[in-house]
């Protein structure tokens, strides 16, 4: 979380671990974006927010522990592990409940 705000494509640095040492991240890298980079585009392209919802992490010790798994600190630790939005486009909902 301490780049979060740096939006762009980023590779793993961290030291591949004996359970996976050729993972995605290392490999192909990925794209970062902010939450509001994507809530913004979906506005933009015309379609409306009609729900969002966080999904909390599972209680500490109910998932089995990763071999060379990094301990979060207090703060990742809280941050939800998935966000859900269902959007939909004016003209559809029109035609659907008109």
């Amino acid at each position: 979380m301490m780049r979060y705000l740096s939006e762009g494509y980023w590779v793993s640095t961290a030291p591949a671990n004996q359970s996976n040492p050729n993972s995605i991240r290392q490999r192909v890298g990925a794209f970062h974006r902010t939450v509001g980079t994507y809530l913004s585009v979906f506005a933009r392209a015309g379609l409306v927010l009609e729900r969002i919802a966080e999904a909390p992490r599972p209680p500490e010790g109910s998932l089995p522990a990763s071999p060379g798994a990094v301990i979060p600190d207090r703060l990742s630790a809280e941050l939800p592990l998935s966000l859900m939005a269902r959007w939909s486009r004016p003209d559809a909902r029109t035609e659907n409940h008109g």
